[in-house]
């Protein structure tokens, strides 16, 4: 019998009770549903992506989407291998949010099934990610943020939800959605460039003002006010308008006064589990790579950014193998890395490419917007960390966010890691 013969009543039950059917021989399978454009639309959120990992795939195993106000499946695939993503074709256009509950985990009503002769073994919802540190608060408790995987942004203030973009924007737009949305998808770490333009804050790329500072500030704080999550916001280049130390200080002055009340203060103990800093209560976790005069109680450690300059995904995979693998030897010393590590997986465009390739895009065949390489390789990345760099990833910041399942991942490393006693 064909898996879509049966989908009535294996919906029936499943809409009861979704995990009802999981059996222990799938514990360690994933299946992670995010996004991709359709079609010609430029927008990230375009169609569903699904990624599956079963390391007991057997031959006629069977993967389907379905939304659970539906009566059938929206897709079906057929594996031939343990691993794997493909693009679904189905658009998102019924994701079902509750406005009231925008803090708390929400599944949109898309739902992932893996079926082993016509039995469902396993399922993932699309979901919102705005409360996942505490929801394992338990679990995590005794946990420092060396310790932790942490899904975050490159260039997180370099947003625009303007389709299509300009030829500017092609090269410098790294996000799709705003820093609240990110947070709420479920980063926690903000990589932000601020810089000074016309006496005002703005967050650059590169000399380009991409946002305005104070937008970026209070999305940071609607969040905190509304969680009991914990967030590190990294401050770091500080590419334009910052010529005199003075410059740098009344910028701290500026963070101070906006932030103070839930700056986490600096510990010489790189020990700082996450209990402690909810028992304090102060969430914010601060990275400052600039300059100032004295010592300053605000500031937390730097966060120690790994960067390839790598220009194709091979490239890529290479260089975060081998970080990668040196964090491996810490851990296996039993001397896992003491300072915050930012793996930077993101694809750079020298000069010469952006020239080639903006003189392509006119002709309408140009290809490698930071947008499209970050569709190309975010499934990649999202493969790279679930099945070789499981234990070993820290801070991981990525590209349009929304092309990668790296919460997902990072959620079920960090559950393994506190069974572990790391």
């Amino acid at each position: 019998m064909e898996v879509k013969n049966i989908f009535i009543a294996v919906i029936f039950f499943f809409k009861i009770t979704p995990y009802c059917f999981e059996e222990s021989e799938f514990d360690d399978a994933e299946i992670i549903l995010f996004y991709s454009p359709l079609g010609e639309s430029k927008a990230i959120r375009g169609q569903i992506v699904i990624y599956w990992f079963v390391e007991g795939f057997v031959k006629g195993d069977s993967l389907a989407l379905y939304h659970d106000s539906e009566d059938e499946f929206l897709f079906v695939h057929h594996p031939a291998e343990m691993s794997g993503y493909v693009k679904t074709g189905v658009s998102p256009s019924k994701e079902n949010y509750s406005m009231d509950f925008t803090y708390v985990e929400q599944c949109t009503g898309y739902i992932g099934v893996w079926f082993r002769y016509n039995i469902l073994k396993k399922s993932s919802c699309l979901s919102t990610h705005p409360d996942w540190m505490n929801k394992h608060r338990d679990i995590f408790f005794n946990m420092s943020l060396t310790e932790l995987f942490i899904p975050g942004t490159h260039n997180s203030g370099s947003y625009s939800e303007e389709l299509p973009p300009t030829i500017l924007q092609r090269y410098t737009i790294t996000q799709e959605k705003s820093i609240l949305d990110q947070l709420i998808s479920g980063v926690r770490y903000l990589d932000l460039r601020p810089c000074i333009i016309d006496n005002e804050y703005w967050n650059c790329h590169a000399e380009y003002r991409i946002q305005p500072f104070g937008t970026i500030i209070e999305d940071i704080l609607e969040f905190i006010v509304n969680t009991k999550e914990i967030v590190i916001v990294g401050l770091k280049e500080f590419p334009c308008g910052f010529h005199t130390n003075d410059n740098y200080l009344e910028f701290l002055v500026y963070i101070q006064r906006n932030l103070k009340e839930y700056l986490f203060p600096f510990s010489a103990n790189k020990k700082t589990t996450l209990g402690k800093i909810w028992e304090d209560g102060r969430r914010i976790i601060l990275s400052y790579r600039g300059m100032y005069n004295g010592e300053n109680q605000l500031l937390w450690t730097v966060v120690n950014h790994q960067w390839g300059n790598v220009q194709n995904t091979a490239q890529l995979e290479g260089f975060i193998t081998n970080s990668e693998n040196r964090a491996k030897i810490c851990i296996l010393l039993n001397t896992r890395c003491m300072n915050l590590r930012a793996m930077m997986a993101a694809i750079t465009l020298d000069s010469s490419m952006i020239i080639v390739d903006a003189a392509l895009h006119y002709f309408g065949r140009g290809r490698k917007s930071l947008r499209e390489i970050a569709v190309e390789v975010g499934p990649q990345i999202t493969m790279w960390f679930n099945e070789e760099h499981f234990g070993t990833a820290n801070i991981v910041a990525v590209d349009f966010f929304d092309t990668t399942g790296l919460v997902e991942v990072a959620i079920k490393s960090n559950i393994h890691r506190a069974s572990q006693n790391f």
